[in-house]
């Protein structure tokens, strides 16, 4: 199976996924780079999905704050596993381990669709590469994977680790298939992520990758033998949420402190 990385903007990230990745015998073949300036996407995608979309590129909910949390949870973690980040470019690890870099720098283009379709890729994995339209989401085989950082369909949009703390709902990992919608793809899994005492907004961003991680070696993993368990999303349950407020998220980071203890699991779960 054919497994590429598409990202703009998250060169760390993808590195330490990339290496993770081949650990745990699940190289991907391919990492797309794309780059596209500032204007060409706005202007592209001026609509309110396109809008909302752009937005979180912008402010992704790996790289939010310019902040970091006191303890690096996922170096901890890939250091536990003996997973060894080198301190060579991404572009470098690809050339060493060969996985070919693709470079494009318009998503919809006709040269982009060409080239992902000759690649006949199996499974994609979005790492911040851009806003999908249905002819790129129908090139690759299986589909695009996408890591959100909430309970999905209760929380679609933005920053919705905060606003599940701001509700008293469970904190973790949606991984799903990314449609034409916002966040509304056939669900694949969830991962719970653990609140400890003294856990920043920070922290659990940190450990959110770590949950991104196990849940993409699970999911291919699955797609390699044919067991998938895909649940459709209902359109109409859940809310669409956008950026919180900056003392909102104030209110949020105080209230972390008595969130274990208000913590309400949702229905199902």
């Amino acid at each position: 199976m054919k497994i590429g990385i598409i990202t703009a903007n998250q060169e760390i990230y993808v590195k330490k996924l990339v290496c993770f990745l081949i650990y745990k015998l699940q190289k991907p073949d391919y990492v797309i780079l794309v780059k596209n300036g500032l204007f060409r996407r706005v202007r592209r995608n001026f609509s309110l999905r396109g809008i909302l979309m752009f937005l979180r590129e912008r402010f992704s909910d790996v790289s939010f704050n310019k902040t970091y949390p006191a303890t690096d949870h996922l170096a901890n973690f890939l250091e536990s596993q003996k997973v060894f980040i080198p301190a060579d470019s991404l572009v470098q690890i690809c050339k060493q381990k060969r996985i070919e870099i693709i470079r494009v720098t318009d998503l919809d283009s006709k040269r982009t669709l060409r080239i992902l379709r000759k690649a006949n890729i199996d499974l994609l994995i979005n790492a911040g590469g851009g806003i999908y339209k249905l002819d790129l989401i129908n090139v690759v085989n299986f589909g695009i994977l996408n890591a959100h950082m909430g309970l999905l369909p209760d929380f679609r949009g933005m920053n919705v680790l905060e606003w599940s703390v701001f509700n008293n709902k469970l904190v973790g990992v949606t991984l799903h298939m990314i449609d034409q919608g916002i966040d509304t793809g056939d669900i694949l899994s969830f991962r719970r992520i653990s609140v400890e005492k003294d856990d920043s907004i920070d922290d659990l961003r940190n450990k959110s990758a770590i949950a991104n991680f196990l849940l993409f070696t699970e999911i291919i993993a699955g797609f390699n033998v044919g067991v998938i368990n895909r649940k459709k999303q209902q359109l109409q349950a859940g809310k669409q949420y956008f950026v919180m407020h900056p003392r909102l998220r104030a209110y949020v980071e105080n209230k972390l402190s008595d969130y274990k203890k208000n913590l309400l699991e949702p229905a199902g779960n």
